[in-house]
Formats: C-alpha cells, sequence, structure tokens
C-alpha cells in the first residue's frame, strides 16, 4: 500500500504541474509539491465510493453515528504498534465492504468526554459502532476483526429507521452470581459478562475454580459457555478471534468491552465499582501521589501509592520480553506513565 500511496502522491505532483503549466500566464505557478488536501483527494478518488479512511472529526462522525457502522481507532504516534497497525488497514482498505468508515484518534489528545463515552483507557483501542448505535470496545483489535465488524454491521437497521414500536421491557432475571450459559438469562441481563471456558485450558480452569469459590458481588451476572458452543454469530458479534477460550465479554447497556485473558478480579471489579460507589458514604484519604513516573522498577510502597499503573512480569530468558523491555527503555513515554 506505501508504494501505491507514493505512485499516486507522484500523479497528483504530475498532474499539478501540467495543470500549472497550462495556466501560468494566469498564476504564475510552477510545477512544485502537492499540498496534503491534494493528495488526500487523489488517494480518496480511487477508493471504493462511500469508504473512509481519516483523521477524527466530530462534524463527520457525528453524520455517520447511528447511520452506518462506523470504527475509531485511539492511537498514539509514539506507539509503534498503532503505527503499523495503521500501515496495515490502509493496506487492506481495499478489501473491506464499501461502506467502512475508520477515523484515527490520537488518545492523547482526545476529548475526555468520547474516551469516557466509549469506556477507552489506553492506545492501541478500537471503538466498533453499529448502524443502531451499539458498539464494541476492544482493545488490540485486528484488521480481520474490523473486516469482520463491517461484514456483520452493515447490514444492521441505521437508529433512525428504526421501528418505533413498543415492547414490552425484558422480564428481569433473580439468577445473579457465577451461572452456566443460557441465552434467554443472558439476554435479560443488563449488566453481565460472558466468560468463554475451556476444559483443556489450563488458565481456563483456574478461573473457573476462582469465580466458583469466591464471594460476587451481589448483582454479578457471569455466564460461562464452553469455546466449542461459541457461534460464529457471536464472534462477530463481540469481536471476538479464534481461540476464542479465556475470552471475556463485559457488557452494560449499550457499552460492550472484550477482552483476552481478563483477570477474575477485573471481572468482579466491573461489577462492584457503582456497588461500593453508591454503598460507601466514608470519606477516604486520597493515596500519596509519587513523583517517580516512567518506565520503572517495581516498589512495592510506590506501586502502592500510584492510581493508574501497569505491571510488567519480565523474563530475562523470554525473548518478547527482552525486546518489549528495550521499547519502554527507548520511547517516549506519556508523562503520567
Amino acid at each position: 500500500m506505501t508504494t501505491r500511496l507514493f505512485s499516486l502522491m507522484a500523479l497528483a505532483v504530475i498532474t499539478l504541474g501540467a495543470t500549472a503549466c497550462g495556466h501560468s500566464a494566469d498564476t504564475g505557478s510552477t510545477t512544485g509539491t502537492p499540498t496534503a488536501e491534494t493528495v488526500k483527494t487523489v488517494v480518496s478518488s480511487v477508493l471504493p465510493t462511500g469508504q473512509a479512511y481519516a483523521a477524527y472529526d466530530e462534524a463527520a462522525f457525528a453524520k455517520v453515528k447511528g447511520q452506518e457502522p462506523a470504527v475509531l481507532f485511539f492511537h498514539a504516534d509514539w506507539c509503534g504498534t498503532c503505527v503499523k497497525k495503521a500501515e496495515a488497514l490502509q493496506a487492506g482498505l481495499a478489501d473491506m465492504p464499501t461502506n467502512a468508515k475508520i477515523y484515527q484518534v490520537d488518545i492523547d489528545t482526545a476529548p475526555a468526554e468520547l474516551k469516557e463515552m466509549y469506556g477507552v483507557e489506553m492506545r492501541d483501542t478500537f471503538v466498533m459502532v453499529k448502524a443502531d448505535g451499539t458498539h464494541i470496545t476492544k482493545a488490540g483489535a485486528k484488521p480481520e476483526d474490523l473486516l469482520a465488524f463491517f461484514t456483520s454491521a452493515s447490514t444492521a437497521t441505521p437508529a433512525s429507521e428504526a421501528k418505533t414500536e413498543t415492547k414490552a421491557a425484558p422480564v428481569k432475571v433473580a439468577s445473579t452470581g457465577y451461572l452456566p450459559f443460557d441465552q434467554a438469562t443472558f439476554d435479560a441481563a443488563d449488566k453481565k459478562v460472558l466468560f468463554m471456558h475451556d476444559a483443556a485450558c489450563g488458565t481456563c480452569v483456574g478461573k473457573d475454580k476462582e469465580f466458583t469459590s469466591t464471594k460476587l458481588p451481589a448483582n454479578a451476572q457471569i455466564f460461562k459457555i464452553e469455546a466449542e458452543d461459541v457461534t460464529e454469530d457471536m464472534k462477530k458479534m463481540y469481536g471476538m478471534a479464534d481461540p476464542v477460550k479465556d475470552t471475556f465479554v463485559m457488557i452494560n447497556g449499550n457499552t460492550t468491552t472484550t477482552k483476552k485473558g481478563a483477570k477474575v478480579d477485573e471481572v468482579i471489579g466491573f461489577f462492584s465499582a457503582k456497588e461500593a460507589q453508591a454503598a460507601g458514604t466514608e470519606t477516604k484519604a486520597a493515596p500519596v501521589k509519587v513523583a517517580s513516573t516512567g518506565y520503572l522498577p517495581f516498589d512495592q510502597a510506590t506501586f502502592d501509592a500510584a492510581d493508574k499503573k501497569v505491571l510488567f512480569v519480565h523474563d530475562a530468558a523470554c525473548g518478547t520480553c527482552v525486546g518489549k523491555d528495550k521499547e519502554f527503555t527507548s520511547t517516549k513515554l506519556p508523562a503520567n506513565a
């Protein structure tokens, strides 16, 4: 795709040059270099009608939202994974349905309300907004996930065309806790988690035991489904890639977050966050803020005092770990990292 883009840019230069020569008496211009807007126009002209891969624009996105499927790609220029993924998306756009629209959002400058609305906390996160306005938030989604999304979501009914008939509210179920998957019970729940379990997966078996033995929040509804029973429609709906084992889909109303390998504490926290906020009236002192930021060796006191933090379990004998260690050391990290 890079070769193709440079070819198009060259074509833009030649075209502008020819135009400039033909009107030199009027404009006094020479061949020169095409502007960014000129290149955008040339590139857009060779894409299938209706497609878009562009920087996020609030007005442009507002026109599409609730009418057509669209994707917000939260990235960062300093993130090597994001840059490579952006190149892959551009290269694969021709294979996407003609209605594919992808908007790239700089996570460092994105409006806080936009990130809060879609539950975005880190770069390399994709928000797949369906034609009916509902969405799926997935960190680390791959181009094939987006292809599956656009292929399936394009058939959804736009919100503006949705029928206005009044439907009876779904029956609320009393079943809470760690439950075997049942479609009717699952559909009736508002806040729920779907756990893709596999008896041959040691990690899954361990989490299964934890969910069974742990005291869960009173409002918890965690549904366990065997990976072999997960349908292709479910994979497309929730943005899951094979193998689906040890994948969690956390749903709260219209917000869906799909995460591979979510921790038990993370799933429990999904249910207990608001509950704790509503129940707790005592005022706790804010944790001491530490000055240390960046890529740091582990220190329990400093780690405990930090609000937003990442713990990287490294192994010197692990080539992948060593590579990431070098990346963290040489990459310019956000000021709050």
